[in-house]
């Protein structure tokens, strides 16, 4: 099976602090939220069922997870959450990165800017702390995420190891996205 994607954002100090649009609220992690997230990520094609346990085991009871970088975006009006990411270390090369995590939608947020709004919440929270440098891993169908993403200053790294290029499966995404050549190119490779 090959690997997700890679990208990188190498600005997210200059994220400004994320406002969510009229009717919706941008909450984070609450204790019981396990129950929300677990099926908004797994409605969200995950590709696997998030039961609480496993939320808990996988997410909200590790000690790398900071409540303060889980975020909702939800419903002003019935607190539903329709949006979630999550700032959480990732692993690549070798090494641990701040990333953007998990990050899925309710088919009822399409076109809101929700997805958007919870992204810019982890950039901004990583941003706070100063991180240099923060990754995200994802699949190549799922394009609205690739192109929230791109929008929101994330480049595509183009990995070469295993006996994998990602070169034509980026080519293949701008293609399918129609991707302004400002999108079309790769970052510095993560050392």
């Amino acid at each position: 099976m090959p690997r997700q994607l890679l990208m990188v954002h190498d600005d997210a100090a200059s994220t400004p602090e994320p406002r969510a649009p009229e009717g919706y609220l941008l909450t984070t992690y609450r204790p019981g939220d396990e129950a929300e997230w677990g099926p908004l990520v797994s409605a969200g094609q995950m590709g696997d069922e998030w039961p609480v346990e496993k939320v808990r085991q996988s997410l909200t009871g590790t000690e790398a997870f900071d409540p303060a970088g889980l975020f909702f975006a939800r419903e002003a009006s019935t607190g539903t959450a329709l949006a979630t990411a999550c700032a959480y270390p990732q692993s690549s090369f070798g090494r641990s990165w701040p990333g953007l995590h998990m990050v899925a939608a309710d088919t009822r947020s399409r076109g809101k800017g929700l997805g958007k709004l919870v992204c810019q919440a982890v950039l901004h929270y990583w941003g706070q702390r100063h991180a240099p440098r923060v990754t995200l891993t994802t699949d190549d169908w799922r394009l609205a995420a690739i192109a929230v993403y791109l929008r929101l200053g994330w480049r595509a790294v183009r990995v070469r190891e295993e006996g994998e290029d990602h070169a034509e499966r980026w080519q293949a995404a701008w293609d399918k996205l129609d991707a302004p050549p400002e999108w079309r190119q790769f970052a510095a490779p993560l050392v």
